[in-house]
């Protein structure tokens, strides 16, 4: 009877392990949803930046649109199965690193996703890249309806 009982709870708490293990909750999907939520609930100019980004980061990357995946691999030094290549100008497209491992990524239209993240102009290149060291100069502001995580 105890050896039955052992086997069935050692049984379940596995079972409980693998159900919470869904592919859905990758690191970057988790931090990405955190932190569109948090940026399409701001409603003020000047939030601590620090705080706004719920993750450990060291370097962020923004892409223009249309680019092959291969390309932003190569860029950024990191394959996963998750990348999407955008495909209109209304797109945005923004990977976090940390560590060298992807740690969010934020990628859609900007209506759907609720607000924008501008690095700034990409001055005739792909991509532009941003340090934690330069988060000083990332700020939140808003622009009538438009919300905004802008480096300047």
């Amino acid at each position: 009877m105890v050896t039955t009982r052992k086997l069935l709870i050692k049984g379940l708490a596995v079972l409980l392990l693998v159900s919470g293990c869904s592919k859905h909750d990758e690191i970057w999907t988790v931090n990405a949803s955190q932190l569109s939520h948090a940026l399409s609930e701001l409603n003020q100019t000047e939030e601590n930046i620090e705080e706004l980004i719920p993750f450990e980061w060291d370097e962020a990357y923004s892409f223009t649109p249309y680019l092959q995946k291969e390309f932003i691999y190569d860029i950024i030094g990191y394959k996963w199965d998750n990348i999407k290549e955008s495909t209109s100008e209304d797109m945005i497209q923004v990977v976090f690193m940390y560590q060298g491992k992807v740690v969010c990524h934020i990628f859609g239209r900007v209506e759907k996703l609720g607000f924008v993240i501008d690095f700034g102009d990409y001055n005739g290149n792909d991509y532009v890249k941003i340090t934690k060291d330069e988060s000083a100069r990332l700020h939140f502001e808003c622009e009538g309806d438009k919300k905004i995580l802008r480096y300047n």
